[in-house]
C-alpha cells in the first residue's frame, strides 16, 4: 500500500482530512468574499490587501498567550469547539455587510485559525505516528490547495452573483459541519504541558532548538510573497479573469504539494532552501513576464508556476511538529503559524503599496528579488550549518 494509502487508513488522520476538506473549502469561500467586499467598499487593491492585515492581527496575541492555555485542554473538546467559534464570527458580516465588521471578522478569523492549526499539530504530534506524519502533511498540504482553487473560484462566483452574505452564510455552514466532524474524533491520551507556560516561551523553544531556527527563516520570507498572486488579481487582470487568476497559485501548490509528498525533496535541509530558490526565480520571471507581456494568460501562468514551487512549507512543518517539545507542541506550532500569519498580512500590504503605487509587474519583481537573495545566501551558508541533515 502507499504512504498515503496507509495514512488515510488512521482514524486520526482520516478525519482531520476530512474536515479540513470541508472546512477550508467554506473559509476560501468566505474570505474571498471578504476580499472582494473590501475591494469594493475601498475601489482599490489597498482595500483587499487589507482584509489579509487584518487576518494577521490577533495571530501573534493568540500564540503568545492562547494557545499556552489551549495546550491544558482535550483535543478533541478545543477543536470541536474552536469550530463552532469561527461559525460565529463569519455569520457577523453576513448580518452586518459593513467593511468595518468585515476587517473584525478577518481579525478574528485569523486568531481562529492560528489556534486551530496549533492545536491540530499537537494532535498529530501525540496521536499520529512518525512515519504518517509526512504523507498526512503532504495530503493536509494538497487538501489546502485544492480548497483554495474550489474556495475562490466558488466563493468569487458566489459573491459576484449571489450577494457576499450568501457566501459568508456558506462558510458559516462548513464550520458547522466541520465541528460535528471533529466531535467523532476518537479519545487520545494528552501530554502533560508544562507548568505556567509563559507567553514568549514558543518564541524561545523555537530558537533553541537548531533546526527549527535554521528552518524559521524558510518559511518567514517565503510568506511574505505567499499571498501575492491572489492580493494582486482583480488589479491584474480584467474582471472575468479575476477568479481564475486567483485560483491559479493554488492550482500549482495542490500539484506541488502532491507531488513532493512522494519524494524525498524537502526531507532535508538543502532541499528545502532548493525550493525556496526556486520560488524566487519564479516570481522574478512573473514580474518580467508581467511587464513584457501583460496579460491575463500570462498572470495566469505566473501564478500557477509560483503555486508549485511554494512547497517549501511541506518541510518546515514537519520538523516543527517533529522537533517540538512534548507539552508545548500547540504553543510552538501557533507561534510559528502566526509569525507566517503576520508575514502574510505584511507582504498583502506591501505588494498592494508597490502595486497601487507602481504597477503589479514591480510588485512581483520586488518580492522574488527580496525572496531569492535571502535563498541564495541561507543556501550557500546551510553547506556549514548541516545542509545535508534531516528536517
Amino acid at each position: 500500500m502507499s504512504p498515503y494509502g496507509t495514512a488515510l487508513r488512521s482514524p486520526i488522520g482520516i478525519r482531520l482530512l476530512t474536515s479540513q476538506s470541508i472546512g477550508e473549502l467554506g473559509d476560501f469561500v468566505g474570505l474571498t468574499a471578504l476580499v472582494l467586499m473590501a475591494y469594493e467598499h475601498s475601489g482599490s487593491v489597498l482595500g483587499a490587501a487589507a482584509v489579509y492585515g487584518a487576518n494577521a492581527v490577533l495571530k501573534v496575541v493568540t500564540a503568545t498567550w492562547g494557545v499556552a492555555w489551549l495546550d491544558r485542554v482535550p483535543r478533541r473538546a478545543a477543536l470541536a469547539g474552536l469550530s463552532l467559534c469561527g461559525a460565529l464570527v463569519i455569520a457577523a458580516p453576513a448580518v452586518f455587510p459593513d467593511l468595518a465588521v468585515a476587517l473584525l471578522a478577518a481579525a478574528l478569523l485569523g486568531a481562529y485559525r492560528t489556534a486551530f492549526l496549533g492545536v491540530q499539530a499537537a494532535l498529530l504530534g501525540e496521536a499520529v505516528a512518525t512515519e504518517l506524519r509526512g504523507p498526512l502533511l503532504a495530503l493536509a498540504g494538497t487538501v489546502n490547495q485544492i480548497a483554495q482553487v474550489a474556495g475562490i473560484l466558488g466563493g468569487a462566483a458566489v459573491a459576484l452573483t449571489l450577494g457576499v452574505r450568501t457566501a459568508f452564510l456558506i462558510d458559516a455552514g462548513t464550520f458547522v459541519v466541520v465541528t460535528l466532524v471533529l466531535l467523532t474524533l476518537p479519545a487520545t491520551t494528552r501530554r502533560a504541558a508544562m507548568a505556567r507556560s509563559g507567553p514568549l516561551d514558543g518564541v524561545r523553544a523555537v530558537l533553541s532548538q537548531p533546526i527549527l531556527r535554521l528552518l524559521a527563516p524558510v518559511a518567514w520570507m517565503s510568506m511574505l510573497a505567499s499571498l501575492l498572486p491572489e492580493t494582486l488579481a482583480a488589479d491584474a487582470v480584467s474582471r472575468p479573469w479575476v477568479p481564475i487568476v486567483m485560483a491559479a497559485s493554488p492550482m500549482g501548490g495542490a500539484v506541488g504539494f502532491f507531488l513532493a509528498g512522494r519524494t524525498t525533496l524537502l526531507d532535508s535541509v538543502a532541499g528545502v532552501f532548493r525550493a525556496q530558490t526556486a520560488l524566487g526565480a519564479l516570481l522574478v520571471a512573473g514580474g518580467l513576464a508581467g511587464w513584457l507581456v501583460p496579460s491575463a494568460p500570462t498572470f495566469l501562468a505566473a501564478n500557477f508556476c509560483i503555486g508549485l514551487a511554494g512547497v517549501a512549507m511541506l518541510g518546515v512543518q514537519g520538523a516543527f511538529i517533529r522537533h517540538s517539545p512534548a507539552g508545548r507542541i500547540a504553543q510552538i506550532n501557533a507561534t510559528m503559524v502566526a509569525s507566517v500569519g503576520v508575514l502574510e498580512g505584511a507582504g498583502a500590504v506591501l505588494a498592494g503599496g508597490v502595486a497601487a503605487a507602481l504597477s503589479v509587474s514591480a510588485a512581483y519583481l520586488l518580492a522574488g528579488v527580496l525572496l531569492l537573495g535571502m535563498a541564495v545566501v541561507a543556501l550557500r551558508g546551510s553547506v556549514t550549518a548541516g545542509a545535508a541533515q534531516p528536517v
